[in-house]
């Protein structure tokens, strides 16, 4: 008798190591979670096109077999059968968490992401179906659709503990609860996040500001003439006096090409005196006249005048 119940319990651990290794392929794995991913896909069509046909097709339920009959969903009659399980008889548009999850699922079977991962979105998503259930049978009573038998047995149920107002509450409080935990907010976060905002705020104002005043009002220069700039350069000063006193010939000259110039522009025209050229030659001309008269000319040698020679002691 030992013997033979060793012999089975080795037979059992080798058959459930082979079922085991079957999972284990990397082929089955793709195979199941391509099955989940278009099957989440299937369920998803299907409850979308029950919200459009579930009248026509309440009749044709329970004719699965009969073949005369025929549904209006997208998806036939397993569409249909489906689709009223899972809403109608079930948790209502809660159902739409399901294709999420199955999705997630033919993920994770194919890409071999974190099964913790994966459990604590189960758990949020089963808990997320009943708690739209819960409140679209406590906010509609009429229309069982959109809770679903599920959500409407239960709403009456608790109402009778509870209250409709206790009821309320308590899908408040789990819905703040659910933010809490799953978003993780706290006071503290909500807080910093205000200060952080203000600060971000205060330091765009102060920024915007300096930029402003750092931009210093530009002189508005105006832009001159070839001709202007070259009778500038003519008024006489100390530093070019020398070049004041240049020829007629040179500047009837640089001012014909000058007007030559302004009028192929004409955007920068400028009004010419010639008039106001003339009057400074005069002026500069009776100015050196004037100089020569009160000082007379320039004599080189009055420098040399107390000149001495040196002696011939210094040939020593």
């Amino acid at each position: 008798m030992a013997k033979k119940m060793k012999n089975a319990t080795k037979t059992k651990s080798s058959q459930s190591n082979s079922i085991m290794n079957i999972f284990k392929s990397r082929q089955i794995q793709t195979v199941i979670g391509s099955f989940l991913l278009f099957f989440s896909l299937f369920l998803l069509v299907a409850f979308i096109s029950f919200f459009f046909s579930w009248q026509e097709d309440h009749s044709i339920i329970d004719e699965f077999s009969n073949k005369t009959a025929q549904g209006e969903n997208l998806l036939g009659k397993v569409g249909a059968n489906l689709s009223y399980f899972f809403i109608y008889k079930g948790v209502g548009l809660g159902a739409f968490i399901l294709p999420y999850l199955l999705f997630l699922s033919g993920l994770f079977w194919l890409f071999k992401t974190k099964l913790s991962k994966l459990i604590v979105t189960y758990n949020w998503g089963l808990l997320s179906m009943l708690w739209i259930s819960i409140a679209l049978g406590f906010l509609n009573k009429s229309d069982t659709l959109l809770a679903g038998v599920v959500g409407y047995e239960l709403n009456q149920y608790i109402q009778l503990f509870i209250g409709r107002t206790g009821l309320g509450i308590s899908l408040i409080f789990l819905l703040l609860t659910y933010i809490i935990i799953r978003f993780k907010i706290t006071p503290e976060v909500i807080i910093n996040k205000f200060k952080t905002n203000k600060e971000e705020n205060i330091e765009d104002y102060t920024t915007h500001v300096q930029e402003i005043t750092s931009e210093e009002p530009k002189a508005i220069v105006e832009e001159k003439s070839e001709f202007e700039l070259s009778v500038e350069n003519l008024k006489p000063t100390i530093e070019n006096h020398s070049e004041a006193l240049t020829s007629s010939n040179e500047i009837t000259s640089k001012t014909k090409e000058t007007i030559s110039k302004i009028e192929e522009k004409e955007d920068d025209l400028v009004e010419i005196d010639i008039k106001e050229i003339t009057e400074e030659e005069n002026v500069l001309e009776n100015l050196s006249k004037k100089l020569v008269k009160d000082f007379g000319e320039f004599d080189p040698t009055l420098e040399l005048g107390n000149f001495k020679f040196p002696t011939l002691n210094l040939l020593k």
